[in-house]
């Protein structure tokens, strides 16, 4: 089996509704917004490995977070800052609290962060309305993966985008530096392979194993990184043999 491998190579949106003070029970600002979340609220807790910091987006480290993880554009609400497909997965943080935010024209100003890695490797940073909320199911998969942080990211980018078509979400992905023969992978070994899929434009190719919720299949990729930033993958799903470990590959042509 060839083996190919290479080198693991967000219009600030402020919504101000301002509206003269009201006599109330309770002092207020003067101006104001929609209610900000309350600043005693629970803010996600960052995974040390994760892809996207609040300072790479520009944002105080120790910024108060309402959402770091993989999600759809479309869970993100995001459709109008991230164009294109609604469903594909970014990893997005969006702060709990107000951060100051620079647009391309005009003044520093203060709103609720969003920030993504998309699969392309490309940022986007821009502002969500104070009453932003996520509407979807976060997917947290555990990821074994020897590369780069940001080279990591848009494989696990590219192989949720993959497996959403299975409707069992991954629950752990592991990837490798090789490529596999995905057709025939359990059948005792000896077998013959049909040849790699390489795309056009091809820089390197990667694969991954991966474990879905709710079901004993695992799915297995190629995948191409294509030198315009995109991420072509070819999967095959299959259910290991009894007492198969999971991640087990035997059988795999390597």
């Amino acid at each position: 089996m060839s083996r190919l491998a290479g080198a693991a190579t967000l219009v600030v949106v402020l919504a101000a509704a301002c509206s003269a003070p009201t006599p109330s029970a309770h002092p207020q600002a003067t101006a104001t917004s929609t209610p900000v979340p309350s600043p005693t609220a629970a803010s996600v807790v960052l995974p040390a490995d994760a892809p996207l910091k609040p300072s790479d987006c520009s944002w105080p480290a120790a910024t108060p977070l309402a959402f770091a993880g993989w999600a759809t554009v479309a869970d993100l609400q995001a459709e109008q800052i991230i164009q294109g497909n609604p469903l594909a997965h970014v990893y997005a943080l969006v702060s709990r609290d107000p951060v100051e935010l620079v647009p391309m024209i005009g003044s520093p100003m203060l709103a609720r962060g969003f920030c993504a890695l998309r699969q392309d490797g490309a940022q986007v940073e821009s502002g969500v309305p104070d009453a932003w909320a996520f509407h979807g199911a976060a997917t947290s998969p555990q990821v074994a993966c020897g590369g780069d942080v940001v080279g990591c990211a848009r494989g696990t980018l590219a192989v949720l985008d993959a497996v959403a078509s299975v409707g069992h979400p991954a629950i752990r992905i592991a990837f490798r530096d090789d490529v596999m023969c995905i057709w025939y992978p359990f059948l005792g070994g000896v077998h013959s392979c049909p040849a790699i899929n390489v795309p056009d434009g091809t820089q390197r190719m990667t694969s991954a194993v991966v474990t879905l919720a709710g079901t004993d299949q695992q799915a297995f990729l190629n995948l191409a990184w294509l030198a315009d930033g995109s991420i072509s993958s070819e999967m095959a799903l299959v259910t290991p043999p009894p007492g198969a470990t999971p991640f087990q590959v035997g059988g795999v042509a390597r």
